[in-house]
């Protein structure tokens, strides 16, 4: 009997140790399976059967699918606070205007989600004529497009864009309470540089 009750207690702390952090005795989850202000530790817990792709002390970057597209999932820290995180497609596309696509794709569940995003773009006078060439325009750089949504605890914001005909296409999550530490951080990143 003795031997059950230390199994069962050691299951328990276990289960504890390893599941995804709760949010302080939340259910909701500010961005997949974790809260802002998680700690890189719970944030690696819930990712756990991810192919890491890159990790130190501010950055965690794991592969995965998001709606059948292949993406790295990063996350950002500052002073072990969890602070923004990014989907960042991976996958490559010969034929440009299927970024398009797939950014239209993205933006509709995200509107289903957090409700009608705030659409901007910025398009080039020669691709403002020529709409089944806007796939090339972002690649070349001359086409940009972007949404945005705002909850109360995240900001969340969507990029199409390209240089080169290297086009990224991003979904940003970033916490409204850590933002001015996470603002700081970058700043000073930046003043270091400079």
């Amino acid at each position: 009997m003795v031997g059950t009750g230390y199994r069962l207690f050691w299951v328990v702390i276990s289960l504890l140790f390893l599941a995804p952090s709760l949010c302080h005795g939340q259910s909701n989850f500010d961005f997949r399976y974790v809260c802002w202000g998680s700690s890189k530790a719970e944030v690696k817990a819930t990712e756990n059967d991810k192919k890491i792709k890159y990790d130190d002390e501010d950055l965690f970057v794991v592969r995965d699918v998001l709606n059948g597209i292949d993406c790295d999932v990063v996350y950002i820290f500052v002073d072990d606070k969890l602070v923004r995180t990014k989907y960042v497609v991976t996958e490559k596309y010969s034929n440009l205007n299927t970024y398009i696509y797939k950014y239209n794709e993205f933006y509709k569940l995200l509107s289903e989600k957090y409700g009608d995003g705030k659409k901007s773009s910025i398009i080039s006078d020669h691709y403002k004529r020529k709409n089944s060439d806007l796939g090339i325009g972002i690649g070349m750089g001359e086409v940009h497009f972007f949404s945005e949504w705002k909850t109360p605890k995240t900001n969340i914001s969507m990029i199409l864009t390209g240089n080169n005909f290297d086009v990224t296409l991003a979904i940003e999550y970033q916490s409204v309470a850590l933002a001015q530490l996470d603002n700081e951080k970058q700043k000073k990143k930046l003043l270091k540089n400079l």
